[in-house]
């Protein structure tokens, strides 16, 4: 009796030893299929506890966890199942923080990603959809005037739907063209609630707002040390003005501030440039504590409501303007020297 309770023991010492073997083999040793998407790779430039881990969100749904991994000495490591082509996050999480690592389109296949939350490099290893992504990008970086041509070129490829979109939330167009391109999208894509509401807001405010031609929508709001103002009392003091919709908050809009400063002190005599803080949640001491730091020598109006609910719903933004108020391009996003680029074409 005593001999099998013993035998009975190892066994299933033997079994729990066996079943974590496993574990760690599939964490390590994953390999794609066509319903799965193995995600793996190296987060560079964080101290990281032990208890880190990666998060995979679905952005089409409510931000919903697809799946999590522990991070071992910065490496990780998941398979996730695919039932339908989503556009996903993937975000490091340490005890209250959260760093997010890339977006991309989750489909079969493998994604290797290596980087810092601050490296927005592309992935190093790409599933199909991405890797075309990834060289649509890759081809508007060398001449982002020419997006029109290389998105018709990009359509006749006929991609499918969940990249067409991806790609229209990149590219740059004339605001009615892109929301007739977002409206012959499936209709199950245009109505996922939480993911394409506010791309929809973009295209409909674009063709609404930002035609080119349109005059320029005024506002009113204050400056940071508290003086109402309008947009209308900068408008055509130089042959043109730029409209940066910005906040602190917004990352991309805070790398984009060096450039603005170059083009100010380059082309201060013909261009002005007037910034309109969106959904600004610091105080005024320290927004104009900030706005120093950064080096704005521009007029910075705030505290200006309308704009969260009405025709700004990204940013950063840029709308040049011509000396009698009417829209000469809008620039959406930022790329590095974008606004340098197609200000530079206009000023020809």
């Amino acid at each position: 009796m005593k001999h099998k309770l013993l035998f009975l023991i190892c066994l299933a010492v033997l079994l729990i030893f066996s079943g974590c073997g496993q574990k760690s083999t599939e964490t390590t040793n994953l390999t794609p299929d066509d319903n799965t998407c193995v995600i793996k790779g190296k987060i560079i430039g964080l101290d990281l506890s032990n208890k880190a881990t990666v998060e995979l969100e679905d952005q089409w749904d409510h931000a919903k966890i697809l799946a999590t991994a522990p991070v071992k000495d910065g490496e990780f490591a998941m398979a996730v199942p695919v039932k339908e082509m989503n556009h996903v996050v993937l975000y490091c999480v340490d005890n209250d923080d959260a760093y997010q690592m890339r977006d991309f389109l989750l489909e079969p296949g493998e994604i290797v990603i290596e980087g810092s939350p601050d490296d927005y490099e592309d992935l190093i290893g790409c599933t199909p959809m991405n890797d075309r992504f990834k060289r649509f990008v890759a081809e508007a970086e060398t001449d982002d005037t020419q997006e029109a041509r290389l998105f018709e070129a990009f359509l006749k490829e006929n991609p499918q739907p969940e990249l067409i979109l991806r790609i229209l939330q990149y590219v740059q167009l004339n605001p009615a063209y892109e929301l007739e391109i977002f409206q012959s999208l499936p209709e199950n894509l245009q109505n996922k609630e939480s993911y394409t509401r506010p791309i929809k807001e973009d295209f409909y405010n674009n063709a609404k707002y930002f035609a080119k031609g349109m005059p320029f929508h005024d506002l009113e709001g204050q400056t940071p040390d508290g003086k109402r103002v309008k947009l209308a009392d900068y408008m055509g003091k130089k042959p043109i003005t730029i409209i940066n919709y910005w906040a602190t908050w917004c990352g991309f809009c805070i790398e984009e501030m060096p450039e603005l400063a170059l083009i100010a002190e380059k082309y201060g005599d013909s261009v002005n440039i007037v910034g309109v803080d969106v959904r600004e949640p610091m105080k005024a001491e320290k927004l104009q504590a900030f706005i120093n730091e950064k080096g704005m020598t521009w007029p910075i109006i705030t505290d200006v409501d309308e704009i969260s609910n009405a025709y700004i719903t990204s940013i950063p933004v840029n709308a040049i303007y011509d000396k009698d108020g009417l829209l000469i391009e809008k620039v959406q996003g930022y790329r590095e020297n974008k606004l340098t680029r197609h200000l530079e074409k206009i000023l020809e």
